[in-house]
């Protein structure tokens, strides 16, 4: 299989590139690691749906390096599946600074978590 092409596993895993979206049990969710940009907007909304609604998903965000704004807009509107908490554990500072600056934050049903 091409590096390029995302993939899931039976882990739950997506990997694209430099980034890797592994699904978690306990708590329910997916652990990111590496960027988040443009190049894998359809990876991550892939796994995102692969945790439907209602319920909290929580998403462990300690080896994230990057995110653009349109993979934060993804993770933000993943809150409007009906019932749906998602909770961002540990976000880089440059992370929750992008959260901050597009006001995004105050989002219903997303929390921050440290």
């Amino acid at each position: 299989m091409n590096a390029d092409t995302p993939h899931a596993s039976s882990r739950e895993a997506f990997t694209h590139r430099r980034t890797r979206i592994i699904g978690t049990p306990d708590p329910p969710g997916l652990r990111i690691e590496g960027d988040l940009d443009r190049t894998v907007l359809a990876t991550l909304t892939q796994a995102l749906a692969a945790h439907p609604g209602p319920g909290e998903v929580s998403l462990d965000l300690t080896r994230l390096d990057f995110i653009d704004v349109g993979c934060l807009r993804t993770l933000v509107t993943a809150t409007l599946v009906d019932g749906r908490v998602l909770t961002l554990h540990s976000m880089p500072p440059n992370a929750r600074r992008l959260l901050e600056l597009t006001g995004w934050h105050d989002t219903p049903h997303l929390r921050l978590n440290t």
